[in-house]
């Protein structure tokens, strides 16, 4: 009997205790815990099962998420038969990936029609319409070590007056990342001669006009500086107070004897290029970038036209960028000085230009002046360089992220022309 209602009071109590026990009020401390472990439990979970069959890509450091799926995912090649480690991502824009050793391989190019009306100096006046074929620029870039990196940029272009494409390797130059305030680069590479050739590539859809300033043009198209360069180059940042310091100190093959020869397999004497670029930004104005460029060269003499002697080439300038939110102010001025040795002779070349812009939404109207003065007594200019004075006034409207139609009017005072023009670009990333 005792046994009996022995059982029959444990049967009640576990009968309302589990009803006590939910009665309870629970720490809200301790639920919010319980929740995190559940959410921690399910993530490793699920992305155990997704690990077991893909890859994730990680973004790279500094990148920064300008549209929607920003991680990569690709199937591992265990599951497609393929033994290797590598493995192939692409995306729209950013370029094709090797994974495994962690190359990127993007695409630049563009198609422009611009109309001319010319009023000329020297003879009768006319008009000019026609579509180019802008460079097919592919860019490359490899990661060859944890501290060694590659960079390739070819172009495949058809100059002008031609009808066969040639192909020119723009830049070619393996990186060693020291340290932070020291990093050493050997190859082919853009000058560092104020901000804009070093700042964008051959690919017109990466700035904001349809063509480059007057004062930046290649040098085989009429450009009055060596706007490349093969040889060795030491760059970095230290901070100094409240400023970040940036230098690019250059070693390389000069120019060769007339404005459009770069010198990629030897140099014609034995005196080389030395140039250093100083830039500095302000922790307290974010987007603000200033400096000064000093550049010298002795450029070997000539009996071909143009002909001149011996020259010695010193260039120096200053710029000033600043590109934060929606605006955008870039300004540069250069001065080219030639020395004709043993002949009697100075020359100056002055060129400068400004360029402002304001994107709202997906359109950015922009204006820009440009100058170069061209000493035109200085022999080392051939025909092609000219003086010139130009306005231009554009729209720049992004239809998709990786491709943008640029409208732009111009008008340009030459020693030779005026020219009125308007063009018309399309320019895309792939």
């Amino acid at each position: 009997m005792d046994n009996k209602w022995f059982s029959l009071g444990i049967f009640v109590l576990l009968l309302f205790l589990p009803l006590s026990i939910c009665a309870q009020e629970i720490d809200e401390e301790l639920l919010a815990k319980l929740k995190m472990r559940l959410k921690e439990e399910i993530k490793e979970e699920v992305l155990g099962e997704i690990q077991q069959k893909y890859v994730l890509v990680p973004k790279e450091e500094g990148e920064v998420q300008d549209y929607p799926g920003e991680i990569e995912i690709a199937v591992k090649e265990e599951d497609t038969g393929n033994d290797r480690d590598e493995f192939l991502s692409y995306y729209l824009g950013k370029g094709l990936r090797v994974a495994g050793e962690r190359m990127v391989i993007r695409g630049f190019s563009d198609i422009t029609f611009e109309d001319q009306d010319i009023h000329s100096k020297r003879r009768s006046d006319g008009n000019e319409s026609f579509f180019e074929l802008g460079h097919y620029n592919l860019f490359i870039t490899s990661r060859l070590g944890d501290r060694i990196t590659f960079l390739g940029e070819t172009a495949f272009e058809v100059p002008e007056g031609s009808s066969e494409m040639e192909i020119d390797i723009e830049r070619l130059l393996v990186r060693y990342s020291i340290a932070d305030f020291i990093n050493v680069s050997v190859g082919r590479r853009h000058t560092p001669l104020g901000y804009w050739n070093t700042a964008y590539a051959h690919g017109r859809w990466l700035h904001t006009t349809i063509f480059r300033p007057e004062l930046f043009k290649w040098e085989d198209d009429g450009g009055v500086l060596p706007t490349h360069q093969l040889g060795v180059m030491l760059d970095g940042r230290v901070p100094i107070g409240p400023f970040d310091v940036g230098y690019e100190l250059g070693f390389s093959n000069g120019r060769g004897n007339t404005p459009g020869i770069v010198q990629d397999t030897r140099d014609l004497n034995d005196q080389k290029a030395v140039n250093l670029l100083l830039d500095f930004k302000h922790s307290g104005m974010p987007g603000l970038t200033f400096g000064v460029t000093l550049y010298h060269d002795d450029i070997p003499a000539s009996e071909t036209s143009p002909i001149h002697g011996d020259m010695d080439e010193f260039i120096y300038g200053a710029h000033i960028a600043y590109l934060k939110g929606n605006n955008e102010f870039l300004a540069e001025v250069l001065n080219t000085h030639h020395g004709n040795d043993g002949r009697s002779g100075n020359y100056d070349t002055l060129g400068y230009y400004a360029q402002m812009a304001h994107r709202w939404g997906k359109f950015k109207p922009y204006y820009r002046f440009d100058r170069v003065d061209l000493d035109k007594n200085d022999p080392f200019f051939d025909t092609r360089t000219k003086n010139i004075l130009k306005h231009s006034l554009g729209l720049r409207y992004d239809i998709v992220d990786f491709n943008a139609l640029k409208f732009e009017f111009s008008f340009s005072d030459t020693n030779k022309e005026d020219i009125a023009a308007i063009a018309i670009q399309t320019a895309f990333s792939f």
